[in-house]
């Protein structure tokens, strides 16, 4: 798979263990959320264009090429922005008013091109009508394309022996390594690949795997005495499932570059119990620089 050449500006803030590789090396599976705007905007485009001229074509009978051209600029151009609306958040309302305005506006663009007075054609109840269809009918096509390219939910996660997941084992301490690709014997590796990433091991399978996420941990309400995150993004939704898990007189162990580190243990720390005990210590400088914090829980 492709690897990039230099580390992910925002570190572990996109949620992969690996800094250095693209969508958990799962592309099939998984698209970079800040590239999908480009498809969304051509999707609409495409879908745009196709409306305005059938509609111009057969609704208004222009047999002209240069009007049917126009049109087909035009719907593209509202097409475009109803994708664009659709990856910010915007609803069908919205983008149905914003392409009567891009309506609007291409038809007076046109008129200002063709030589005829900027106000010919404005205004009419109908074009009106017609453009908030197309707004809201390409802001469908960009919002179903991107529902087909969303990962799939897959099946409740079971360990590696194919056991389900939903009581973790009573022999001994229970430990569940976050992000964890088996440096830890007899630990719950919970990771949403199925084969290591690490230099010098990558692709082997990962022992004892249960593949999830920290953000989803299938585990009930205090079922381990040791939990474990080491170089793995924690955001508020990992750190509340952490709180949940642990035992009362368990352990948290979290391994962070140190910048990132300041922000994301904290999260853990305040999500934990009040009375919990808090080690922090600091190794090497700059870049390199590595924060561990322990975390001990109150017993009952």
């Amino acid at each position: 798979m492709g690897r990039w050449l230099q580390r992910d500006p925002i570190e572990y803030n996109a949620g992969d263990t690996n800094l250095y590789r693209f969508v958990f090396n799962s592309p099939t599976n998984y698209t970079d959320p800040t590239g999908e705007v480009v498809a969304q905007a051509a999707i609409g485009c495409g879908v745009g264009a196709g409306l305005s001229v059938a509609i111009a074509y057969f609704f208004e009978e222009q047999r002209c090429f240069g009007d049917l051209v126009e049109a087909g600029l035009r719907g593209c151009a509202q097409g475009a922005l109803a994708g664009v609306l659709m990856h910010l958040g915007g609803g069908l309302l919205l983008s149905g008013f914003s392409s009567v305005l891009a309506g609007q506006g291409g038809r007076a663009a046109g008129n200002v091109v063709g030589g005829r007075p900027i106000t010919t054609g404005l205004g009419r109840w109908g074009d009106m009508a017609w453009d908030f269809a197309i707004g809201v009918v390409s802001f469908g096509a960009a919002a179903g394309w991107t529902r087909l390219r969303a990962p799939r939910p897959t099946p409740t996660p079971r360990a590696s022996n194919g056991s389900q997941v939903g009581l973790a084992p009573q022999r001994g301490p229970v430990h569940i390594d976050i992000g964890g690709e088996g440096r830890y014997p007899g630990a719950i590796n919970v990771n949403p690949n199925t084969t290591t990433s690490t230099t010098g091991t990558a692709g082997r399978p990962i022992p004892n795997l249960v593949q999830a996420t920290g953000e989803r941990l299938p585990f009930a309400n205090q079922a381990a005495q040791i939990v474990t995150i080491e170089n793995t993004p924690i955001s508020q939704a990992t750190a509340s499932q952490v709180a949940r898990v642990i035992r009362p007189g368990g352990e948290i162990r979290l391994v962070s570059p140190a910048d990132y580190a300041r922000t994301a243990h904290q999260r853990v720390i305040q999500a934990v119990p009040q009375g919990s005990t808090v080690t922090q210590t600091t190794v090497g400088t700059g870049d390199a620089a590595m924060t561990t914090t322990i975390i001990r829980v109150p017993g009952n």
